[in-house]
Parts: structure tokens; sequence; C-alpha cells
């Protein structure tokens, strides 16, 4: 996989089932796809049909199989599907792609699919674009990534800690930048702690300077329990 549709990445809302955010409110986009390569790691495209859909022999472009209203498959119910009450782990989204069979089965294919196809000097697939991660499984991306993870579930038995993350995962820590939004409220929030500091500091004898404050880590995501830190 050399690309990976930007508006199909998106996070979700833990405190509000059913909703999530885009990938690019949260991260760099930019400053991801500067660096991918150094990686090996894919680069975050956008949607463009007359890119991604490929023509008819009239230069007609067929019906698009991404939804960019939704930023889902084109055929699959929004409503239903970030419903806050769907448990998405019960269904197999495959089976529910590619319907009405008549407009967008030429959306619903595998990489065996598209294998056989390259193979052959028929084009009857209509889209550049390999839907679900190219298996029926719950996406390739995911599995590969949840592979990555199974060497570290069991702990070292000399030294007892769990075995480092793989250079590939490091790598991906590394792309995955706040966005500029974020980095501004970091810096804001950062430059407001300096000055309640410093004014704190002229005030009483008894607290030290401070000439700048320092960030130890930023949590990735913001838990109730947290609120009060």
């Amino acid at each position: 996989i050399s690309q990976i549709l930007l508006p199909s990445l998106r996070w979700g809302d833990v405190s509000q089932p059913g909703r999530s955010v885009p990938h690019e409110v949260l991260f760099d986009v930019v400053y991801w796809n500067k660096r991918a390569g150094e990686f090996g790691l894919p680069r975050l495209v956008r949607y463009d049909k007359f890119v991604l859909e490929k023509r008819k022999s009239n230069g007609e472009v067929v019906i698009p199989c991404f939804n960019v209203t939704s930023s889902m498959y084109s055929g699959l119910n929004e409503a239903h599907w970030r419903s806050k009450d769907i448990k998405l782990r019960q269904y197999s989204i495959w089976d529910y792609m590619g319907e009405p069979f008549d407009k967008y089965g030429h959306c619903k294919y595998t990489f065996d699919d598209m294998m056989q196809q390259s193979s052959s000097s028929s084009s009857d697939l209509g889209t550049h674009l390999v839907p679900h991660g190219g298996t029926k499984q719950a996406g390739r991306l995911w599995w590969e990534y949840d592979g990555l993870q199974s060497h570290r579930a069991k702990r070292d038995v000399g030294t007892g800690k769990h075995p480092d993350h793989l250079p590939l995962e490091q790598a991906i820590y590394k792309l995955l930048l706040p966005s500029l939004p974020i980095r501004r409220a970091i810096q804001e929030s950062l430059d407001d702690a300096m000055k309640i500091r410093t004014s704190l500091s002229s005030s009483s004898s008894s607290l030290p300077m401070i000439n700048k404050p320092v960030v130890v880590a930023l949590h990735p995501r913001i838990e109730h329990d947290m609120l009060l830190h």
C-alpha cells in the first residue's frame, strides 16, 4: 500500500459512540507526507474521482465508489453504521459493501481480484480504490498493526519488561505530529502557564523563578478522570 485515502481515516470519540473525528483535525498531514518516504510508509491522499475512478469507453466516469459527504464507501448507510447504538464488532462490513449491486457492485473486490484482473486483458474494475484494506476481514491495515503488537504480549524473563515497539511503530509515532491548531493551543497554554508562574514568583519570594515550562508528555486522549489535571 503506497497511499491511503485521507478522508477514510477517522478517530473514534469514546465519549460519544457513533461519532468520529477526521484524521487531519488531530494530526499534521503535510508533515506525515513529507517524511513518510523515509520510513517506507504510505502517503495520505485526498479523494479525486477524476484520478481514482476509472472511465467508461465513452469517457464517462463510472459511479464513484467513495461518498465524500459521509467519508464512507458508496452505498453504506451512514445513519446506520455511525449510530450510537451500533456495535461494529458484531458485523462484517464487507458483507454490506457494493450494495445495491447494480450500482456499486464494481466497488467491491479484494487484492486477489485485483491481481487476477491485472494478469488478464480485461478491465472490469471501475475504480482504483482498494476497498476495506484489501481483505474481507476487519481490514488489512488493522490486522497488520495488530500483528505488530503481538510480540509485546509477554514480558522479558530477565528484566520483567515488555519488548520495545518495533521500528515501524516508532516511525508512526514520530510522524503523528499534532495538527497546527492543536500545536497552537499547546503553545498558548504554555504561554499562559508561564505568565501565571512569573506573576506568582514575582509576588512571593518563596516561589522559585521558572524560565520556561516544559512539556513532559501530551496524553493522546482525554479521559474523564484526567480532566482535573
